[in-house]
């Protein structure tokens, strides 16, 4: 008997891409499935085969908890309004979750090839391993493993234990994935990257919306690992250390000018500052060879805005703030 499945959809407003992903989802090859959309209000058009559910203007995570709280199914499956599945996506999601483990399934979020220039930028960059590390497993196919986390863009979740931990994390604007995925395996369960259960993301694009973007990814990252602190978690500091090094290297170079720490801290600034920009542009070119150079200024624009969001929301930023 196949598992009963709900597909939650937080959303402001019913626009195109809220529409594609209705379209899309109602396409699916799953035999028992139904998909709750939570618009701020109800939509003046009638909205055939789908539970709507007015919240009122909350957050995203308040509106996938309360999609959560109405559903009667095994699993909850989460996607974005502006993303939209592939046709198998729940049909190659429940196999994982024949592995009693594993308590969440996501996969790549992968950039819509008709998607304008400057958000298909905007998806190399983040798919672009010397820009977003680890990270950029989410962006591009491959192999399936056991991960730390899994964004909320492509997040299937066993109903039972995303009960027991009381859903997400209202009080995040974003992380609150990352926040789920940490107490799912606080529980001793699995969180799954499975390559084949993919959906279609539309990007943010260059320049303005995007680093928008990467200055809140990192302010909620630097938030949540206040709470969340351990060595295994250091990796969300490498944009963080990699500014302040270069910071504090040019005020060396520059407060010790003619004498051998300056003249140091001035050969190791270009040093690294070259490594690292060669770097970039290696992986760049790589990555989009005709328009490397969009590329290559994004993902350095990315490390500074994720680096510096990730600082203020360590040191600063207010748990509870929606913006």
């Amino acid at each position: 008997m196949a598992k009963k499945i709900s597909i939650i959809i937080p959303v402001k407003e019913v626009d195109s891409f809220a529409e594609e992903c209705l379209r899309e989802c109602k396409k699916l090859d799953y035999p028992d499935f139904e998909i709750i959309l939570l618009p701020d209000s109800m939509p003046e058009k009638e909205m055939a085969g789908v539970k709507v559910i007015a919240t009122g203007p909350v957050k995203p995570s308040a509106k996938r908890n309360l999609g959560a709280e109405k559903s009667k199914a095994d699993l909850c499956a989460f996607i974005d309004s502006d993303a939209y599945p592939e046709k198998g996506w729940l049909k190659k999601a429940v196999v994982y979750f024949q592995d009693p483990s594993i308590a969440a399934v996501g996969g790549p979020n992968l950039t819509p090839p008709n998607d304008p220039l400057l958000s298909r930028i905007s998806g190399d960059i983040l798919s672009n391993p010397a820009a977003a590390g680890i990270f950029a497993l989410r962006y591009k196919v491959r192999a399936g493993r056991t991960v730390k986390e899994l964004p909320s863009c492509n997040l299937i979740v066993e109903k039972k234990i995303f009960d027991e931990i009381g859903g997400f994390d209202t009080s995040f604007l974003t992380a609150e994935d990352s926040k789920l995925c940490f107490e799912i395996r606080k529980k001793g369960r699995k969180v799954f990257y499975a390559e084949d259960v993919r959906v279609l993301h539309h990007r943010r694009p260059l320049f303005r919306k995007h680093l928008r973007q990467m200055w809140v990814y990192g302010r909620d990252k630097g938030l949540l690992i206040r709470e969340f602190l351990s060595f295994g978690k250091l990796y969300y500091f490498l944009p963080s250390l990699f500014l302040i090094s270069l910071i504090s290297l040019s005020f060396l170079s520059a407060a010790f000018y003619g004498n051998p720490l300056g003249e140091f801290s001035f050969l190791a600034l270009v040093s690294i500052s070259s490594i690292y920009l060669l770097t970039m542009l290696l992986f760049s070119i790589i990555q989009n060879p005709r328009y490397f150079f969009l590329v290559l200024s994004g993902s350095v624009l990315t490390h500074i805005f994720y680096g510096l969001g990730f600082i203020y929301g360590l040191l600063v930023y207010k748990k509870g703030v929606s913006a």
